[in-house]
């Protein structure tokens, strides 16, 4: 509500001219928008803990850590800038064949992705709908006189993407349930 309405209803309310059972409700109670705020922090933490470890360049052999922040009946879906459908994947081993086997390679890249901001749309105990603004930017390991692969002449290619995450939380952790991934370049 703007501050002038706010300051005419208050000074209706001091009148008497307004009965109080149609006053402004009263903001949610510091316990409930502690609790929110917490939720909203653990999935933060979750995020930038998995966001460390998809980026891993140490050589390591899987990522299989990666894939445990999603459900084992987790689905993702990706679109391409102009909306058309890209992947659709079901279940974590679906993901994890199309994203997180193999081993590590030396492609003679360096990739990392940052997470811009989030949005939360909604929050409760057990579920949670994220909007997500995130970039990967890869290039290569050493920049002198190199180019990345599939850059063109470029030495570093910078991607934009949206997630639409639903989060549920099992056995005390956060885990995606459903993501969907639009690529915005």
């Amino acid at each position: 509500m703007p501050f002038r309405a706010r300051l005419t209803l208050a000074a209706l309310l001091l009148a008497g001219s307004v009965p109080s059972a149609i006053a402004v409700a009263s903001p949610a109670k510091p316990a409930d928008a502690l609790h929110r705020l917490l939720i909203k922090e653990e999935i933060r933490d979750t995020l930038a803990h998995y966001n460390q470890l998809v980026d891993r360049d140490d050589g390591a052999p899987d990522r299989s850590a990666w894939m445990a922040m999603f459900t084992d009946d987790a689905e993702m879906r990706a679109f391409y800038p102009d909306g058309t459908p890209d992947i659709h994947l079901r279940g974590r081993p679906a993901i994890q064949k199309a994203f997180g086997g193999g081993g590590p390679k030396d492609s003679g890249l360096a990739s990392k992705h940052y997470i811009v901001n989030v949005v939360f749309d909604d929050v409760a105990d057990t579920e949670v709908r994220t909007h997500i603004n995130a970039m990967s930017v890869t290039t290569t390991k050493n920049l002198v006189n190199r180019h990345c692969e599939g850059c063109g002449t470029q030495p570093v290619a910078i991607s934009m993407f949206i997630y639409d995450n639903t989060w549920v939380k099992i056995a005390g952790e956060w885990k995606i349930q459903r993501m969907e991934v639009h690529f915005k370049n």
